[in-house]
């Protein structure tokens, strides 16, 4: 199982329907379909999003 079709610019890149020459037959088998990459692409927004917010909210003095 590859992990790497769980990183944020491989879901980006397939919720785009961005097609690589170079893909083998078996990452093109184990590949998540676009609403599976768009649920990868909105996790990692929704994490950078709350991380963001945290630390906003700790860090300002005012």
């Amino acid at each position: 199982m590859e992990i790497s079709r769980f990183l944020p610019f491989f879901a980006g890149n397939k919720l785009l329907a961005y097609a690589n020459d170079f893909d083998t037959p078996e990452a093109i088998a184990v590949a998540l379909t676009r609403p599976e990459s768009a649920l990868v692409f909105a996790g990692y927004t929704a994490v950078a999003l709350i991380v963001g917010s945290v630390l906003l909210y700790r860090r300002d003095t005012d």
